[in-house]
């Protein structure tokens, strides 16, 4: 049976990849920070399937986090532009998606 929230993520996930460059894939530009992992919204969903599930961290700009309707259930929002404030709270070995 499938979950009500997989659904809602896909659809939220679908949107989010129409809106996203694709760097390295369509245009010469090299594909900014290279060194992080990244991960389709496929294997996303299927992390926050897991038991525990990773920590989702929305970092989005305030004005975009307030006015978007498109949110990942159980997600928190952190200030992007000051990422010291905020990461001792995480444990190092903590699974963490960052959108």
């Amino acid at each position: 049976m499938r979950h009500a929230g997989s659904a809602f993520l896909g659809i939220l996930f679908g949107f989010a990849m129409l809106f996203t460059p694709f760097y390295g894939i369509c245009s010469n530009q090299p594909k900014p920070y290279p060194d992080v992992t990244r991960m389709s919204p496929g294997q996303c969903i299927k992390q926050l399937q897991n038991v525990p599930p990773p920590i989702v961290i929305d970092v989005r700009l305030q004005e975009q986090f307030k006015e978007s309707l498109q949110k990942i259930p159980g997600a928190v929002h952190e200030d992007p532009g000051n990422v010291k404030s905020w990461a001792h709270k995480y444990k190092k070995d903590s699974h963490i998606i960052l959108y």
